[in-house]
């Protein structure tokens, strides 16, 4: 949980914390009080962050825990710009993990962070899959590219904007060079929805680093979710082989 890793706010909860014995596993900053605190003053040049299942049922509440975390640690660390580094929720079958996963790429947006995307790893029925080397992999090229500048791939595509044209929807990505499929097929768990939001599963064609999107039914398609189910099979990658993020373009 996010907020057992942020100072303070048990003092901000319930007091002096000096004062309070024995400690529960879930009390506010405990971890934060015994892994982080005792390292402030150690020089080290970022942070990779791998958490996110206990957080997944309070996806509003973990968006501003993790800005919160972030912020909290830069500001303990005297570092403004430190990098933080994170992992996207895998692929499960539980209920809601598809708009966590959309929720951390949004965070996205936090200056001077990474994702690396996992969700081609998952496993249907067990929270810990087995491929960590590969999570490891994926973690050490956004290092070397955003931090050490090294001329590396590090991302699949990522959801960008989306453009209206007639009965179909053409999506954009950055990171788009070589948009493709890692298995050579269609586009999977791919779905769109007029203004009624009700989604239905889409016909695809990749063009010039661009997905197009249509269904025969949906004469005016606005929303499209990509890898919105909890478990998905979705293969949408680029030439670096990364996977794409779960997306979508509807707006809280």
């Amino acid at each position: 949980m996010v907020d057992v890793w942020v100072a303070n706010k048990i003092v901000e909860n319930i007091g002096d914390k000096n004062k309070k014995g024995v400690r529960h596993p879930y009390d506010p900053t405990i971890l934060f009080d015994a892994g982080i605190e005792p390292i402030k003053n150690y020089p080290f040049k970022g942070v990779i962050w791998y958490q996110g299942e206990s957080n997944a049922d309070q996806v509003k509440l973990h968006e501003k825990l993790f800005k919160m975390l972030i912020k909290d640690w830069r500001n303990q660390f005297n570092k403004p710009d430190l990098p933080f580094y994170y992992v996207q929720l895998t692929s499960m079958e539980r209920p809601g993990w598809e708009f966590f996963r959309d929720s951390q790429r949004k965070l996205l947006s936090i200056p001077n962070t990474g994702m690396a995307v996992t969700l081609d790893i998952g496993n249907r029925t067990d929270v810990h899959p087995t491929q960590k080397w590969t999570v490891g992999k994926r973690l050490s090229n956004i290092t070397l590219a955003k931090t050490y500048h090294k001329s590396i791939a590090y991302s699949g595509p990522l959801f960008d904007f989306v453009n209206v044209i007639d009965n179909k929807l053409e999506v954009y990505f950055q990171f788009s060079e070589g948009l493709k499929t890692k298995d050579n097929q269609s586009v999977k768990d791919i779905k769109i929805a007029g203004v009624d939001k009700v989604f239905k599963s889409a016909k695809s064609r990749i063009k010039n680093n661009i997905l197009e999107v249509w269904h025969p039914s949906i004469k005016n398609p606005r929303y499209v979710r990509y890898g919105f189910s909890p478990y998905t099979e979705s293969n949408l990658t680029n030439k670096s082989g990364f996977p794409a993020s779960t997306f979508s373009n509807e707006i809280d």
